[in-house]
Formats: structure tokens, sequence, C-alpha cells
């Protein structure tokens, strides 16, 4: 039986977490809008609270793991700010509660992005914004909270996520043009792409979660897929997908100077560590997210097709 927290369970990340627990596990999703929980996959009974609901609660967790993920995605000092004090006063609540373990959920985008090889745990980092300055102090101030409450702590580095329904990626981009026009068109700056499919790095916390070995503990990892490459494969990746379905793609280069950009991430220790593995590769990526939106247009299909208009 699992008992967890998590925090951001609405987001794309805490939405596909929620979705591996059973019903055996004990599960309290926060969120700062219940609204965005109310059509949930779990097979768990999840407990849902607001943020302000829980920081006002005094319930028994003892036994339970605090997961970490809620951060705004944002490079605006104010989003930031609020983020640092809601993790200052969610480590607070949870300690007077019981909890005594955290997995927080930190980034690949901490190490320098013209990186020559995929970055390591032992790198320097190289913070470029407010984004990666709060992620940075907030690894720190949990660290040096969790050592002052004898708390176990882990801080997991995850790679640049993907999966379905997340506009935010150039891939979700590139398939819906490929979809819908028939081609796609990218530059060639030579920058280095690392996806990892968001259902992988829920399996990886997951596993984090479950680890009893004290060393694993108090560390911090990287997690993500081995895999890096160009646009120029991601095209090609989406034209052999798109041609498994029929459907025929144009893909137009234009040249472009290069960049040096690399998000690639050197993961081995926590695979070597817990025996976790991305199950995704990039083609696995891309057909995921093809079938998907093929779903999707379908589905918008037919409903037009039942308000009786003409298509």
């Amino acid at each position: 039986m699992r008992k967890v927290i998590i925090s951001g369970a609405s987001g794309f990340l805490g939405r596909n977490l929620l979705a591996l627990f059973g019903e055996d596990d004990d599960v309290i999703a926060l969120t700062s809008d219940v609204r965005k929980l109310e059509e949930i996959s779990c097979a768990a009974p999840v407990r849902i609270l607001s943020n302000t609901a829980f920081l006002e609660s005094n319930l028994d967790l003892n036994g339970f793991t605090l997961l970490h993920l809620a951060y705004a995605r944002s490079h605006e000092a104010e989003p930031i700010t609020d983020s640092i004090q809601f993790s200052v006063r969610l480590l607070q609540a949870a300690q007077a509660m019981g909890v005594r373990r955290i997995i927080h959920i930190s980034s690949q985008s901490l190490y320098d992005v013209h990186r020559a090889a995929p970055a390591k745990v032992s790198d320097l980092v190289w913070p470029t914004n407010l984004y990666d300055i709060g992620k940075y102090y907030l690894e720190h101030w949990i660290s040096e909270f969790a050592v002052k409450n004898r708390w176990d702590f882990v801080h997991l580095r995850i790679a640049s996520l993907v999966g379905n329904n997340f506009p935010q990626r150039i891939t979700t981009r590139l398939v819906q043009n490929a979809l819908t026009k028939g081609e796609i068109s990218i530059n060639l700056n030579g920058k280095l792409f690392s996806y990892t499919h968001v259902r992988d790095v829920a399996d990886a916390i997951l596993i984090a979660q479950c680890m009893e070995d004290p060393a694993f503990w108090n560390q911090t990892y990287n997690v993500g897929s081995m895999e890096s490459y160009p646009l120029t494969h991601v095209a090609k990746a989406i034209g052999e997908v798109c041609a498994e379905e029929g459907i025929t793609v144009t893909i137009h280069e234009a040249p472009a100077p290069e960049n040096g950009e690399n998000s690639s991430l050197d993961s081995l220790d926590f695979m070597e560590r817990t025996g976790w593995q991305a199950k995704f590769s990039l083609k696995d990526i891309i057909r995921d997210e093809v079938k998907f939106q093929l779903r999707q247009n379908n589905d918008s299909l037919s409903r037009t097709k039942g308000n009786g208009l003409n298509v």
C-alpha cells in the first residue's frame, strides 16, 4: 500500500501520476483548483483537497511521502515567488502532520543549455532565468529543511516531458501540422532534443517512492531518456509514423545558424540504482501523439456530424 500526498496533482505530470495508483493505495491530491480534478483517471480512492484546505487541516499523515510537483510554469517573478512560498508552507504543514519523506520534482533546465554532453548531476548548474533560479533555490531549501527535521529527501531533475495534450512541445505542434496540412517545416540549427514521455517519468517517481535502501535517499538524480536527436530525426519519425496511417507528409528543411543547444541528460545513476528505464523511444512518442491527435480529430468530426452540420 502506497501512501502519498501529491502537490500539483492537476498538472500534466500529476494527472499521469494519479493514473498509476491502485485501489489499495492511499492518495491525497492537492490542487489550486479542485474543479480541475473532477474527472480524473485513478483506481485509488483519492482525497482531493485544495492547497488552502490542506494547509489548514490537521490530518494524521505518518508514513506518507510527499510527492512535490507543484511549481509555476512561468518565468515571471510573482508566480515563482508564490511557488516558493507555497512550498515552504506545504513542508511546514506536512511536518506538523507527521510526514518525513519527500520526492521533489526539479528540472533539467538547471544545466547549461549549451552543454557538449548529456548533463550529469555533478555538472555545475547554469540557471538562465527566474524559473531555473527558483527551482535551484527550492532544491537547497528542501535539503536543509529535510536535514534539520530528519526527513528523507530526493530531488529528481526530470527531462523535458512530452505526451498527449501537451501543446507546449514542438513534437505536438509538428504532428498537428503533419496531420492538418500534410507538411512540416524545420530549421537545421543543430539543436539536440531529448524528450521523455510523461508516463515514463510517472513510473520513475513511483519506483523512487518505493525505494527502501537508505543509500538511495538524500540525493539528487537525473531522470530521463538517454536518447537525444536533432530536429531532422523528429521530422523523419513523424513522416514514418504518418506513413503507417496512410498519410503522406512533406518535410521542408531551412538552413539556420548552429545554436549549440542540448537538453540531453545522463540518467545512468538513477537507472542503475532503481532498475528504471524509459519505455518510450522517439518513435513511440511520435506514434502515441499521432494516434491521440487522430482520435481527437475523429471525435470532433463525429460531434460535428451528430449536430447535423455539413462537413
